[in-house]
């Protein structure tokens, strides 16, 4: 019946909740919007006894791990699949665990509308987006967020799951780290001591590494700064060679081992804004904008995803959607009280489910490390 308010009546998915998050009854939605009910060519039967719900069967502890590659019997035969098994190929089991578990929704692809999702049962993709895009996939990853923080929401006697105390604290815990690394926030003695860490490691490493000659000593120096930050450089300049087209934008091996030492300082200094520009710059040479990055080089959208967590769970103030980084308006996140943790729960699950595991185990968790934590658990 909300599919039809939806897709026949036009009722925006804002529409079906309240400020706090709550879903209305069909009784509420016909009485606060009256107009789409009679717009409607099907009469909606509003139930008028308390609707018990089927008993949720939890897997047992013997259920067998679905194995990480991903083949068409790992998901039920629905035409969710066709989304879910390539955005979960070479994803970790547990990943493809919980997305096989809520494969139950509704694709559509309503005319000039974007990716979204509507409560725990639809998923509107855009007729243009292909499973075959890597950034496509990981936008279904992010709408099958939204999906699973309503699902595991309901289960636990609520609506969203990342609305819940948990998830919240562990957001507010991780934004108060945020604010610190760029100078905003209370200011205190453990900020300052942040901050001019940070600075010295920008200037006397940073901004001077591309002046040493030889790109051996310059390569132990990146060896050295990342093992003593707590960072396998190795795995590191693997990520990058991947994920990004530093080694391909026709910079100059000094210029490229700079922005892998400004990389390296924002992950020591757990700062995401540094990151994020120092990343975003990378991309391509002439292209500085992380919304621009998947035009430069089409890579996963990870990083898109990464921006949005930081500037949801923040409300921009950390990295600001209006001052051109990834993510939603602030007008957009303030509207709903719930929409911050909702936005950088569905980010989390892009992040988990990216093949390149180090968006997760490496990026995610040293700059979202309670967030990261909560997610998995709540997941389990």
């Amino acid at each position: 019946d909300r599919e039809k308010l939806f897709r026949i009546g036009g009722l925006p998915m804002e529409k079906f909740t309240d400020k706090r998050g709550r879903i209305y009854s069909l009784k509420d939605l016909k009485r606060l919007n009256p107009l789409v009910f009679q717009r409607l060519p099907a009469k909606i039967v509003i139930p008028t006894a308390i609707v018990k719900k089927d008993p949720v069967i939890k897997p047992t502890t013997t259920e067998k791990v679905i194995e990480e590659t991903v083949t068409d019997e790992n998901f039920t035969n629905t035409v969710t699949a066709k989304w879910n098994i390539p955005a979960s190929v070479g994803s970790r089991p547990e990943f493809i665990r919980i997305m096989k578990e809520h494969q139950d929704v509704t694709i559509t692809a309503v005319p000039k509308k974007g990716a979204y999702a509507v409560g725990g049962y639809n998923v509107n993709m855009p007729r243009s987006y292909s499973p075959s895009n890597p950034y496509n996939r990981n936008t279904w990853r992010h709408e099958m967020g939204h999906i699973i923080d309503v699902n595991i929401g309901r289960l636990r006697g609520g609506t969203y799951i990342s609305s819940f105390p948990a998830f919240k604290g562990a957001m507010a815990a991780d934004v108060k780290v945020m604010k610190m690394t760029q100078g905003k926030g209370r200011a205190s003695k453990a900020r300052d001591a942040l901050l001019k860490a940070k600075y010295k490691d920008q200037t006397h490493f940073a901004w001077k590494i591309g002046d040493i000659e030889d790109p051996r000593v310059r390569i132990n120096a990146l060896e050295e700064f990342a093992e003593n930050a707590g960072f396998n450089f190795q795995k590191f300049d693997s990520w990058i060679r991947t994920e990004t087209v530093f080694y391909q934008s026709g910079e100059d091996l000094a210029q490229i081992h700079e922005r892998m030492a400004k990389v390296l300082v924002s992950m020591k200094h757990k700062a995401p804004h540094n990151f994020v520009d120092a990343m975003s710059k990378g991309w391509s040479d002439k292209v500085l904008d992380p919304r621009m990055f998947n035009l430069a080089n089409e890579k996963t959208g990870a990083l898109a995803s990464f921006s949005d967590l930081i500037g949801s769970s923040s409300k921009n103030v950390v990295l600001d959607h209006h001052a051109r980084y990834y993510g939603h308006t602030t007008a957009y996140l303030k509207k709903y009280r719930h929409r911050p943790a909702t936005e950088s729960f569905a980010n989390l699950n892009a992040l988990f489910g990216n093949k390149n595991k180090y968006w997760w185990d490496t990026i995610a968790k040293t700059f979202a490390p309670e967030m990261a934590k909560t997610y998995e658990n709540i997941i389990k």
